[in-house]
Formats: structure tokens, C-alpha cells, sequence
């Protein structure tokens, strides 16, 4: 637990040291402007620090929320974006031909059901708000072994998508 806590005092301390655009400040990554984001996921091997700021970010700079999911998909998990792109679309932002919310909607309806924020989330786009501009990618994603196919069947039952052996699978799924 101490060498854990040194590492972690030990590269924020080199963090700050070798950040120009932002600072690490009482153990949290600090970003001056949305750019920084980049900088530090280029920095830093976990991604937490940046991402915690990137999140406070958006907290004090909401208008940017679209532009924060888009930079979290290319830099993380493309599940993590999914909660940006949904804040984006409470304020009027989301674009729902965006390739980078495709990839990210698909990421987090891909997720386990015990996932249950991000994945309402990622539903909500998918079916209730981008539907036409997902539909392609979300029947093309969706091998019947896949979390993508269990979390999405009473939807795409719902919206007559599917056909066949994958409507019968889809049928079977609990």
C-alpha cells in the first residue's frame, strides 16, 4: 500500500514537473484549457487522473461536453465517452451522425448489464434519439454471442429489426 502511494505521489510529482499546459495540484491533474486533456492522457499510463480532470472540466465548462466525448473516445475505452455524449444531448449538443458517438454507443451498449448508467445511456442514444443514424452499425455489431445482441434485443424486437435466426435468438434471450 506504500509503495503504491509513493508511485502515485511520485508521478503526479513528475507530472508537474514535465506539464507545461497543466498542473498537478494537492494530487489532481488541473487542466488550463481543453487541450490539456490530451496532453496529459499522453502523460499519464492510467488515464484516471486526466479523465477526473477532464470531467471537472466539463463541469465548470458544460459547453464543451461534446468535445470532451469525442477527445475521451480517441484516448480511452470508448464506453467511458458514452456518459459525455449522453450530457451532450441534455444540452442541445449531440450530433447523432458523429462517427465518434457511433463507436462509443455501440462500445457501451457492448458492455455487462451490471453496467447500468452507461448502458441506459448508450440505449437512450441508440434507440430513442439517434436510431436512424445507429441502427446500421448496431445490427452489424450484433453477433448473437455478444452483450451488444443481449442488451439490445427487447429494443430491436421493438423497432422490428431483426429477422429470422437472430429474431428467434433474440426471442430466447432473458
Amino acid at each position: 500500500m506504500k509503495l503504491i502511494l509513493l508511485f502515485q505521489i511520485l508521478f503526479l510529482s513528475a507530472l508537474s514537473f514535465n506539464a507545461e499546459a497543466y498542473k498537478v495540484k494537492d494530487s489532481e491533474v488541473i487542466l488550463n484549457d481543453l487541450e490539456d486533456y490530451n496532453k496529459c492522457q499522453g502523460d499519464d499510463y492510467g488515464g484516471r487522473f486526466c479523465q477526473d480532470a477532464l470531467e471537472r472540466w466539463v463541469k465548470a465548462n458544460p459547453k464543451d461536453v461534446f468535445k470532451a466525448a469525442k477527445m475521451t473516445r480517441l484516448r480511452v475505452n470508448a464506453a467511458v465517452a458514452v456518459p459525455f455524449f449522453a450530457q451532450a444531448f441534455e444540452q442541445k449538443l449531440g450530433v447523432c451522425t458523429d462517427a465518434d458517438l457511433k463507436l462509443a454507443v455501440i462500445a457501451g451498449l457492448n458492455l455487462p448489464a451490471s453496467n447500468k448508467e452507461t448502458l441506459a445511456q448508450a440505449k437512450k442514444m441508440a434507440f430513442e434519439l439517434c436510431y436512424e443514424e445507429m441502427k446500421e452499425g448496431i445490427l452489424k455489431e450484433s453477433g448473437t454471442d455478444t452483450y451488444l445482441f443481449k442488451n439490445a434485443c427487447a429494443d430491436l424486437i421493438a423497432k422490428k429489426a431483426l429477422t429470422g435466426l437472430k429474431l428467434a435468438k433474440c426471442k430466447a434471450v432473458k
